[in-house]
């Protein structure tokens, strides 16, 4: 459901995405607005408890009441933090949803930016990836603004994005990974001629385990390999390394 757009009751079947929210917040546009005389939503506790279900052309079909009064739910505590230290640079890799926990990050560089104007911080670099610009990038704006603030107290600090379909050959994250491998590489440095071991920079990677998260980190191992002129055994050391040191975080799933 789109709040400005008002759209979702009037997508085909299939187009929409459903789910407890997005039925509620329909149904609560509808009251609001005066919508169906033959809809009648409380807006109370029993609205988020028993949410209607609504077809294609926003019917209601059936309630959440005749499902089964108990769903498995897994809670795991987060272990992204961003470093005390608001000097170390951070690379954040989010596709999709990934995105989530790396708004959070961007919108605290932000506002630490617009409180301590002339504190330096380390680069902050976004990897965003989705299909395509136009349908997907619902944050554009926000992180323009919020890169704004930052790049005043951290130039290098940029939003790299990968949209797969905007062109015939796809391109995720890991492709902009390697084709900004000399921007990462000086972001790993923290100021430093050469690493020599793992470097002191944090890496954040959210989203698909499948895939993307295994191919972000190759990306990473053969750009410092090729930089540091070390084989990509050692490289892959110093990436395990900032693993056990916390260093490099993943909150992926398949």
């Amino acid at each position: 459901y789109d709040a400005q757009t008002e759209l979702a009751s009037h997508l085909p079947l299939g187009a929409r995405r459903c789910g407890v929210a997005t039925n509620y917040l329909l149904a609560a546009t509808d009251k609001l607005n005066s919508g169906s005389p033959d809809l009648e939503v409380s807006l109370t506790a029993d609205a988020l408890k028993q949410p209607p279900i609504f077809d294609s052309k926003g019917q209601v079909v059936r309630s959440y009441a005749v499902l089964p009064p108990t769903l498995p739910v897994f809670i795991r505590r987060s272990t992204f933090r961003l470093p005390a230290d608001v000097t170390t640079p951070i690379i954040m890799v989010g596709p999709g949803t990934g995105l989530a926990p790396m708004r959070a990050f961007v919108q605290e560089r932000a506002l630490l930016a617009r409180e301590n104007p002339d504190k330096n911080q380390g680069t902050s670099l976004l990897f965003f990836g989705a299909r395509t610009e136009a349908h997907d990038y619902t944050y554009r704006e926000e992180l323009a603004t919020l890169f704004g603030d930052i790049q005043k107290v951290a130039p290098e600090s940029r939003v790299i994005t990968a949209f797969s379909r905007d062109q015939q050959q796809k391109i995720y994250v890991q492709h902009r990974l390697a084709e900004n491998a000399d921007l990462v590489y000086r972001t790993l440095l923290c100021g430093k001629d050469k690493l020599n071991g793992p470097p002191r920079a944090h890496i954040y990677v959210c989203g698909d385990a499948k895939m993307m998260a295994k191919d972000v980190a190759r990306a990473l191992v053969t750009l410092i390999s090729e930089h540091e002129g070390v084989s990509e055994d050692t490289a892959s050391k110093w990436v395990s390394e900032m693993r056990r040191l916390s260093r490099y975080q993943e909150d992926v799933w398949s």
